[in-house]
Formats: structure tokens, sequence, C-alpha cells
């Protein structure tokens, strides 16, 4: 009988033994669950930031090559600890060069679609003239308005990577917009009497009748613009 008692002793001092053991592994495992969790929110930001890029084919200037594929060496590896030698997880120098190898990455995907997204905008936002704003601000006031508000939006707007795609197709919108009211405006003209008589229009009187001349007149016409700008006739 005591030999049975001690045999059941020791059977469940093992187990307690056991269980401490245990209850230390997964309390070890769930700190280093919550030192990745931050990382994780890291990687996926960044990865969801370059899904409007993706979309658009947009060519990325530089890939953090080397460290993805150490990162990716390191998952590997933390992974086979995991499922042969769990409790190794929550010591030693591994985790922590995993996890800043991961922090690593991330900062490079942000860094990469950063620079990479300032090209993209030099490429797609639409070039507005100052000077064919300024000549027509009053004939086409509405338009012109409308054209530098969308103007200072979009400049906002683009400063940064757009963060999802609901982002990007606002700001794609406020650009075709760009597009469209500019083509609404007669192009800029560069010739002296044009320009004269422009800015004698826009002015309060408007413009005199000897402005008027054949050149202009037929600037006018071609433009659909006879009926845009006063002139003094008196």
């Amino acid at each position: 009988m005591i030999t049975e008692d001690c045999s059941r002793l020791r059977k469940l001092l093992e187990g307690l033994t056991a269980s401490e053991q245990n209850k230390e592994l997964v309390n070890g495992l769930r700190e280093r669950k919550q030192d990745l969790g931050p990382v994780r929110d890291q990687l996926r930001s960044a990865a969801d930031g370059l899904q409007p890029l993706n979309a658009r084919g947009v060519q990325y200037e530089k890939y953090p090559t080397a460290d993805q594929n150490k990162a990716q060496d390191r998952l590997a590896k933390m992974r086979e600890t995991l499922a042969t030698a769990p409790k190794d997880i929550t010591k030693g120098r591994d985790f922590t060069t995993l996890k800043n190898g991961l922090e690593k990455l991330a900062s490079d995907m942000v860094e990469m679609a950063a620079t990479s997204w300032k090209s993209y905008v030099v490429r797609e936002q639409p070039a507005v003239d100052q000077a064919q704003l300024g000549q027509y601000r009053r004939s086409h006031a509405v338009a012109v308005r409308e054209i530098e508000d969308l103007v200072t939006s979009t400049k906002r707007l683009a400063r940064k990577p757009p963060l999802n795609e609901e982002d990007m197709s606002l700001l794609e919108t406020k650009w075709e917009r760009i597009r469209e009211l500019v083509r609404s405006l007669p192009k800029a003209s560069t010739e002296p009497a044009v320009n004269t008589f422009i800015d004698a229009a826009n002015e309060r009187g408007g413009a005199e009748l000897d402005l008027l001349t054949p050149e202009v007149l037929q600037w006018l016409m071609e433009e659909g613009m006879l009926d845009k700008f006063r002139i003094i006739t008196h």
C-alpha cells in the first residue's frame, strides 16, 4: 500500500511539475504573441498601402529584397522551433532578431511606397497652366475657382500614398475633374495683342474697342469666346 501511495504521489508531483512548466510555456508564448502584435499591424498596414499602387501597375523604384528574404528565413526557422522546441522561442536572441527584421521590412515597404508614389504623382497629376487661369479668372470665374480649389485639395491628398482603394479613387476623381475643367477653358494665348485685349477686358470697365484688332477677333472666333469679354463701345 505504501509503495502504491508513493507511486501515485510521484505521478501527481510529476503532473504538477509538467503543469507548471506548461503554464510557464503558455505565458511565455503569450508574451511573444503580444510582442508581435504591433509588428503584425505594421506589416499589414504597409501591405495594404501597396495595394492601390499594385492595382495600377506602379513600378517600384526599390525593393527590400534582402530584408524580405532574411525575414522569410527567420520566420521559417521560428515555425520550425515552434513545432519542435516551442520553449526555445521564449528566450534567447532569435525572437528579437526576428522581430527587428520584420519591423525593418515594414519600414522598407512604407519607404518604397512613398518613393514610388512621388514619381507616380508627378506623372499622373493633371497639368495646370497658371497663365491660363490668370487670363480667364474673370471670364470663366466659376471654372477657375473650382480648378484652384481642386488643385489645393489634391496636393494635400497626394502628399502620401493613399491608404486604401477608396482614398485612391477619391484622388483620381478629383484629378479627372481638374482635367475636365481645364479642357473647358480656352487655351492661353501667347500673342501680345490677344493678351493685351484679355487683360483689358478682365478689368472692371472692359476693353476699348480699338483693342479688338482683326487678329484678336479671329482668335476670339476660333476659341468661341466672342461673348465672353466686355468691350467699351463709347
